[in-house]
């Protein structure tokens, strides 16, 4: 690449080695660490003992680990909001999942404040839609779009409501909450064994669901059955590209590679397509604004919160950057 940094390395589901690049512009000025090694760790606790012990020099935390370390004043800590949504995909192909009541009423059947404060455990914030509130709209404020777009997703925490809904709409499909079979697919590692669960038992205590698994993959092999469509529900997490609403709202286009859920809508479709041809701003921003609306009333997907990241760094290491839109940026950071 022409930028601060080469991949030098790079064993899979190990580490990432960065070299700096001494034919970058500003060399001489800027990223004056040479080596840089992504070590990647799926279990918490493994990556919190490597901090502690001083073989790791920056390490992301989980909500509890935060507020551990916040007790003991035991490392520097940072929080952004890093423009990711977490969110559920459904596969609307499969037997009940096919009806959009249904997809309201699973959406609307957790707990998010519980959630937020029992799992996540950090400043995270419940989704009101899709788009995150990091992200800008047509007039070039952060979180405008977010803020026009308003409340669309149902997160009231109204049970026996989301449970009429539920049955209303399997009825419509000649199905009873019994005949509903769903699984859980997940990422490996601790964080998403404990997502899984409280989504396990928030289904059962409040939709009345008895027929919920938990199906936990490595990475790849998720990714695989996402694109063959075999699973019912994926608890997934998308941060954008760019700075647009429409790196996360051209997601959901027909066909499109990220559209697991076998969705389609012609209408949905035409706003994207439209938006894209669209020079104003701000007939742009209605035009995304009316996809955004759309997709929260079909709900071939079921936003549940707006991630910010909270993580630790030793007292050797200053002046990484982190932000929605770099997540990592080394070009002004030093280490002793």
């Amino acid at each position: 690449t022409n930028g601060a940094y080469n991949i030098t390395e790079w064993q899979h589901q190990d580490h990432i080695t960065l070299t700096k690049n001494d034919n970058y512009w500003n060399a001489a000025e800027e990223a004056s660490i040479k080596t840089i090694k992504f070590v990647m760790i799926d279990d918490t606790n493994t990556a919190l003992n490597g901090f502690m012990t001083g073989e790791y020099d920056m390490i992301g935390l989980s909500g509890q680990q935060k507020k551990d370390l916040e007790a003991e004043g035991a490392a520097k800590l940072g929080q952004y909001a890093d423009g990711g949504v977490w969110y559920f995909e459904y596969n609307v192909t499969q037997p009940g999942l096919s009806n959009a009541k249904v997809r309201q009423a699973l959406t609307m059947g957790i707990d998010i404040p519980s959630f937020m404060e029992n799992i996540v455990m950090n400043d995270s914030k419940a989704a009101n839609c899709f788009t995150p509130d990091a992200v800008k709209g047509a007039d070039g404020v952060t979180g405008s779009f977010n803020a026009a777009a308003g409340d669309l997703i149902d997160h009231s925490s109204d049970f026996e409501a989301a449970k009429a809904l539920l049955e209303e709409g399997l009825a419509e499909e000649g199905m009873t909450v019994d005949d509903l079979e769903i699984s859980i697919l997940a990422d490996t590692g601790d964080t998403a064994a404990k997502n899984c669960a409280f989504f396990q038992e928030q289904w059962k205590t409040n939709l009345g669901l008895t027929n919920v698994t938990v199906d936990q993959q490595e990475f790849q092999s998720r990714l695989d059955k996402m694109s063959n469509r075999d699973f019912s529900v994926v608890f997934a997490g998308w941060s954008c590209d760019y700075n647009d609403p429409n790196s996360y709202l051209d997601l959901w286009i027909t066909g499109g590679g990220n559209n697991h859920t076998g969705w389609s809508n012609a209408e949905y479709d035409q706003y994207i397509a439209d938006a894209a041809q669209e020079a104003d701003p701000e007939a742009r921003e209605e035009l995304l604004l009316a996809a955004e609306k759309l997709l929260c009333e079909e709900q071939p997907i079921g936003p549940i919160y707006y991630r910010y990241r909270d993580y630790a760094t030793s007292d050797k290491l200053d002046g990484v950057v982190r932000s929605a839109f770099q997540d990592m940026n080394f070009l002004f950071a030093t280490i002793v």
